[in-house]
């Protein structure tokens, strides 16, 4: 939880070190980057460096100008300066590559197998229930079923680990899309304004943040944690103020 939430709040540290003016302000956006970077080395979630590298490196792309190009050796500087730190000081060496590393489709790796597994329960109730589904907030008595010859030490399956997975089986294929289509829609919207050349730099804050849920929402289950779903209901809520300012400020133009 605290690791997503930290890769959530990256692109406004970001769009602070790239366009205020204030060397106190940079200065500041740094620092907390820094410590950003570190708490998410120390947490080792490799769900959390899937997310922060991507986000990462889409800011780099989308931002990397002529001009900025001495803040991206900065941001790219305090990544690999809290890696080394933290390896070195707070962590056994290595580990943090090797948490890195272990980041693939491994069956043999128990945690990737437990997802795997669940995701293909998952799938095969979606197969059976289509369009009801199981209703919702059942699943987690439906995956007994699924998963009663792996369960050990009354460990039951609550969830799927994987949001759009389970949404899907407790209430169909329709209810699948619904939500699907929440995340979608803003980044439809985001990325034809990039193509077309008229984003701003509130839309690539937006398009992170979401492209971030969404990873936390495919190897987790934030819907069900309060705290994390408030993120995305905040997400949801800039991006309706962002379309709503600039449709305001084009009706005024014409």
């Amino acid at each position: 939880i605290t690791a997503f939430s930290i890769c959530l709040k990256l692109p406004v540290l970001m769009y602070i070190l790239y366009n205020y003016k204030s060397k106190y302000e940079k200065y500041i956006s740094l620092i907390a980057l820094f410590f950003s970077f570190s708490a998410l080395f120390i947490l080792l979630s490799r769900g959390a460096f899937i997310s922060m590298f991507v986000v990462t490196g889409l800011f780099l792309i989308l931002k990397t100008k002529r001009r900025t190009i001495p803040r991206s050796i900065s941001l790219f500087s305090i990544i690999i300066i809290s890696s080394v730190l933290v390896q070195t000081t707070i962590l056994d060496n290595n580990l943090i590559t090797e948490r890195v590393n272990s980041i693939n489709i491994d069956r043999s790796d128990d945690s990737v197998n437990e997802r795997l597994r669940y995701y293909s329960h998952a799938i095969e109730s979606i197969k059976k229930n289509p369009f009801t589904g199981v209703g919702i907030g059942n699943w987690k008595l439906k995956s007994i079923d699924y998963d009663n010859q792996d369960i050990r030490s009354y460990i039951v399956p609550f969830h799927t680990h994987n949001d759009i997975l389970q949404i899907g089986a407790e209430i169909g294929i329709l209810g699948l899309l619904s939500y699907v289509f929440l995340m979608l829609y803003p980044l439809i919207i985001t990325f034809k304004k990039i193509l077309n050349r008229v984003s701003s730099d509130y839309d690539i804050i937006v398009l992170l943040m979401i492209i971030s849920y969404g990873i936390d929402s495919m190897l987790n289950f934030p819907i069900s944690r309060a705290i994390s779903h408030m993120n995305f209901i905040f997400i949801l809520i800039f991006f309706i103020h962002i379309q709503t300012v600039i449709n305001n400020r084009s009706n005024e133009v014409y």
